[in-house]
């Protein structure tokens, strides 16, 4: 069996159990709840970004925790994580102090609670002549990319526009210096 069938074969299986739930995805109207918070890391909510937030408490029964961090060593802006049972994401001090970013990582979380596995295992045999760690990183980037691009979609139906940051960072790099010398 070749490898390009394999990976095939295991990105369709991943699929499978990302989004094997009934969960609705892409709709925002799941809480019957009032949303309650506005702010998060000192940064006002948008209503959809709070009924996110909503939605989540609700879920988890604890209030949404943010924790500025010094990230920048890691490259990230922040990140999610719900695993012990409290909703917390984390910003960087200085790139994450955005609405932009808060939603990104709340929505991390959100898919969770709507059956988006948030830590995908998928075992099954594999051949001895795939390399066990190149293939459990193709279906990481996978899971990544299915992800984010359901975060993407809930990004600019809640008004965010996710690419302009990143183009502008481009456009900064190209002023500052030459392409090609």
């Amino acid at each position: 069996m070749n490898v390009a069938r394999i990976v095939m074969k295991a990105a369709i299986a991943l699929l499978f159990l990302l989004v094997g739930s009934n969960a609705p995805y892409l709709s925002l109207s799941q809480s019957e709840s009032v949303p309650t918070q506005v702010e998060l890391c000192g940064v006002k909510l948008r209503p959809k970004v709070v009924e996110i937030v909503d939605q989540i408490e609700h879920y988890y029964k604890e209030p949404v925790q943010c924790e500025l961090a010094n990230l920048d060593d890691k490259g990230e802006a922040g990140y999610a994580d719900a695993t012990h049972g409290i909703p917390k994401i984390y910003v960087d001090t200085f790139t994450g102090r955005q609405e932009l970013t808060i939603a990104h990582e709340l929505l991390h979380i959100w898919l969770g609670i709507h059956g988006f596995a948030t830590n995908p295992h998928v075992s099954f045999d594999k051949p001895n002549e795939i390399d066990g760690t190149r293939f459990r990183s193709a279906l990481n980037i996978i899971y990544s990319d299915l992800q984010h691009r359901l975060i993407m979609i809930k990004l600019r139906a809640m008004g965010f526009d996710p690419d302009a940051r990143f183009l502008r960072l481009c456009i900064e790099m190209m002023k500052s210096k030459p392409v090609f010398d």
